[in-house]
């Protein structure tokens, strides 16, 4: 199958999008919230008992934590609204005729996310939480099923990207990521894109794609959890440019992020899209997903891949692997966000459009905000967004009031700053600067020890 072949059966089988009849509610929360489940629960029994013509969608999280569950309302003819803490009282009485106005009645945050603010209700850009966000590689974070490829596909532009990354030359590709933002990023204090140069002009038959995906950073939990399809979709583009016939997504043992994954590709072999001739290309590859030690930490490039080899755990912590690799052929380890980056390249403005403000301006950085905290949310912003930005209006400051002691940014093997690098700006590249890739900042207050 083709890829329009591939999205005309989806259509058929996820055609509640579409459905200008039917009202969709989307609620997202992460795995740790319980009363998400309860939320939906309360509401699926609601919508069956009075024979409303809705359709309730169980998403992945937003990435604002502590605002969760968020409701999404969107009915046919109406603006499409959003509530912040929903609760359980939302779903008793509502009337049909006027299905988000009667929720809205039991209490909550409602905001406008588009159309015609009729509820006469704020709209979400005015929260400094949503406005200095520019969500590109987390669009897809509590707007889809994460279980479902049909729904990443009809809703997400899923796999568009691989399509149209099929049909062109692998030099052509590389050129694209060179002028692209991904040329910004900066994988193990090494440039990533002079790392696949290296890979890509090997002549090896047997090259293997790795993504890291064990690091236990919020970011990357977010992608995993809300939008997995879009790293599968980008370890398959980015396998297609290197030429790799195996791919290998090492995750955290102990967890379910294994079997959803697993599950998904089990889903995307049947429509053709991993495995032999994806999308009747010549191009074909497998992706298998292995489970390795909670002991493992960020930047044990080389014991990483001995750890897939081998199946034990890790002991030292060796520089970034640039050629003596201890695999059967030459191999190459990305990390999530990377992955999830690609697919972006290939959609067009429109596509990537989301209801909360985007472009691709310029690179963009998936931040963490934890600890003495206000608000616990990961959010995608620009780079150049300063830390101080950052904790006080996307992360409503320090909890209670305090002074801020100092800030442990990035990964454990990070840095522990103090007030005085507020300022300091959210980067891309690594020369010293404060953040680099992906950050968590994990806040102290003046209580800390």
């Amino acid at each position: 199958m083709d890829f329009a072949q591939v999205r005309a059966i989806v259509e058929k089988e996820c055609d509640y999008p579409a459905d200008k009849s039917c009202i969709k509610i989307y609620i997202g929360f992460s795995p740790e919230n319980s009363s998400g489940d309860h939320l939906f629960n309360l509401l699926r029994n609601e919508i069956e008992n009075r024979g409303i013509a809705a359709r309730i969608i169980k998403t992945g999280s937003f990435g604002c934590y502590d605002f969760e569950p968020i409701l999404v309302v969107d009915t046919p003819g109406r603006s499409v609204v959003l509530c912040l803490n929903a609760g359980p009282e939302m779903a008793t009485g509502i009337e049909t005729d006027t299905f988000a106005a009667g929720m809205a009645k039991r209490g909550g945050e409602w905001f406008l996310v588009r159309g015609e603010n009729k509820e006469h209700i704020p709209c979400i850009s005015s929260l400094p939480l949503f406005h200095l966000q520019e969500r590109i590689l987390i669009r897809n974070c509590g707007w889809i099923d994460p279980f479902s490829t049909a729904h990443y596909i009809v809703s997400g532009n899923g796999f568009a990207g691989l399509s149209r990354a099929l049909q062109k030359e692998r030099q052509e590709l590389m050129e694209l990521f060179y002028s692209s933002p991904f040329q910004a990023y900066v994988h193990a204090g090494f440039s990533s894109l002079d790392q696949w140069s290296e890979l890509a002009q090997s002549e090896s038959s047997d090259k293997r794609l790795v993504c890291n995906a064990v690091d236990s950073y919020s970011g990357n939990r977010l992608l995993l959890e809300s939008d997995p399809h879009s790293i599968l979709e980008g370890v398959l583009i980015s396998a297609f440019t290197l030429g790799a016939s195996r791919c290998t997504l090492y995750v955290r043992s102990g967890t379910r992020v294994a079997e959803n994954l697993n599950t998904l590709l089990d889903t995307m072999e049947t429509y053709n899209l991993v495995g032999s001739r994806i999308l009747d290309s010549s191009f074909s590859t497998h992706i298998e997903v292995i489970e390795i030690p909670e002991t493992l930490r960020a930047g044990q490039e080389m014991e990483s891949l001995r750890c897939i080899r081998q199946n034990r755990a890790s002991h030292i912590l060796p520089m970034y692997p640039a050629t003596d690799r201890p695999m059967s052929g030459p191999a190459i380890i990305t990390n999530v966000e990377l992955m999830a980056c690609m697919p972006t390249l290939f959609l067009t403005d429109e596509e990537l459009r989301t209801s909360f403000r985007s472009s691709m301006d310029g690179p963009t950085r998936l931040i963490t905000l934890s600890g003495r905290i206000v608000r616990r949310v990961t959010a995608e912003v620009p780079c150049g967004v300063s830390i101080r930005n950052a904790i006080e209006d996307i992360g409503g400051g320090v909890a209670g009031g305090k002074s801020l002691k100092a800030m442990q940014v990035g990964h454990p093997a990070g840095y522990l700053l103090g007030p005085d690098a507020l300022d300091d700006c959210v980067h891309c590249r690594t020369s010293g600067e404060a953040c680099s890739c992906s950050a968590s900042i994990d806040v102290m207050d003046s209580d800390a020890d």
